[in-house]
């Protein structure tokens, strides 16, 4: 249970990053880029410690799986980018990885 937390708070770190750095149109918003640059950073700290604990490629599935899960999520709600038919096959296809990995 640790783990998934560890996980989670990664990728929600991570994608927040992206969401500063969408809104930083380059370097235009410093502050924005900043935070953005700094939040990929501290993202890599609680995924290193789930590394140390569990198996690289369980860990790697669950970690893109939650990543393009949320990215979609936000791109959809929060920048109203088309939500396709490719787009929901690509997550659909990630989780059936997650599935089967865990076999």
């Amino acid at each position: 249970m640790k783990t998934l937390l560890l996980v989670v708070i990664s990728v929600g770190m991570s994608l927040i990053a992206d969401i500063f750095l969408k809104r930083s149109v380059g370097v235009s918003h410093l502050g924005f880029f900043s935070a953005g640059f700094l939040l990929y950073g501290l993202s890599a700290i609680p995924i290193a410690l789930v590394f140390t604990r569990t198996e690289f490629g369980l860990v790697f599935i669950l970690w893109e799986a939650l990543a393009v899960g949320t990215g979609l999520v936000v791109a959809t709600l929060l920048f109203h980018e088309p939500l396709t038919a490719s787009k929901i096959s690509a997550m659909m296809l990630v989780l059936g990885a997650l599935v089967l990995s865990t076999r």
